[in-house]
């Protein structure tokens, strides 16, 4: 739960391919020490994060805000303060809803149910 986890998107517009997409990322150079992990974006931001949480993640050496009103919004991709769920948008297309919250087992589910 502690781990650090980058989420890279890009342009379809931007690369030839998805494969070409996905060399790029993979060609990007990370490095981890002392439980500080550090990365450089396609967009050439710069990411620190830290095992454990034991500080707070950097982008361009700026810590990040963990109350944001919107934890991520951008035309594509878009997230809402405390919620669980991203929402990828692309005009044309149903948007796709990605959800992060635990799953219920049966077991609760019908706990709550008798509720």
């Amino acid at each position: 739960m502690w781990a650090p986890v980058i989420i890279q998107m890009g342009r379809a517009a931007d690369y030839k391919s998805f494969e070409a997409f996905q060399s790029s990322v993979k060609a990007k150079k990370f490095e981890s020490e002392s439980g500080k992990l550090t990365y450089e974006s396609e967009a050439k931001d710069s990411y620190e994060c830290w095992a454990k949480g034991t500080q707070l993640p950097k982008i361009n050496g700026t810590p990040v805000n963990l109350n944001p009103a919107k934890t991520y919004d951008s035309p594509y991709l878009s997230m809402e303060h405390g919620q669980s769920k991203a929402v990828i948008h692309h005009s044309g297309y149903h948007d796709v809803a990605l959800n992060f919250g635990s799953p219920i087992s049966p077991g609760t589910a019908k706990a709550q149910d008798a509720k």
